[in-house]
């Protein structure tokens, strides 16, 4: 395992035990690269049948998502007019490893979210993770701004209130 929070993650190697004959002890075999994360290991699979609220909002997320990142405020807003629960688009963003990114600093700032594969349109510098984020993503607040200056909660923050900026 490697612990790497400002360089480019390694690749994740796969391996099987075979049992040797010699020894009569099991060994390791490598089998290369793998695509597989291990967060993709210990997440819990969702039964489609079993889950179809959850499973309905994976194909939301995913549709929505599919032309590449967007304000989460806006994802939001979609999501619900095609009748998701807030909390079951939450978990639907987990399922997938969607990434939130804050964008912009003050009352100008929002979170957008992308798919995994999308995340590197986020202008990733160096930092990683759901909540990254650094001074060279920082917008100058504007003169449109309204002069509220809320707090800007994580993504799952459910101190959040339809004041905040962060969407």
């Amino acid at each position: 395992m490697t612990k790497s929070n400002l360089a480019k993650m390694p690749e994740a190697l796969a391996y099987r035990l075979v049992n040797d004959e010699r020894y009569e002890v099991a060994r390791v075999v490598w089998d290369g690269a793998s695509t597989r994360t291990a967060n993709d290991l210990v997440r819990p699979r969702v039964d489609e049948e079993e889950a179809p609220a959850l499973a309905e909002a994976m194909q939301v997320l995913r549709e929505v998502l599919a032309d590449g990142p967007l304000p989460a405020g806006n994802v939001k807003r979609m999501a619900a007019t095609a009748g998701v629960a807030e909390r079951t688009l939450q978990r639907a963003r987990h399922a997938l490893n969607v990434t939130a990114r804050r964008q912009g600093w003050g009352p100008g700032a929002h979170y957008v979210w992308a798919m995994p594969a999308d995340a590197g349109q986020l202008g990733n510098h160096g930092t990683q993770g759901e909540h990254a984020m650094d001074a060279m993503d920082a917008m100058p607040a504007g003169p449109e701004d309204d002069g509220d200056h809320g707090r800007l909660p994580y993504p799952d923050d459910p101190g959040g209130s339809e004041n905040d900026h962060a969407e």
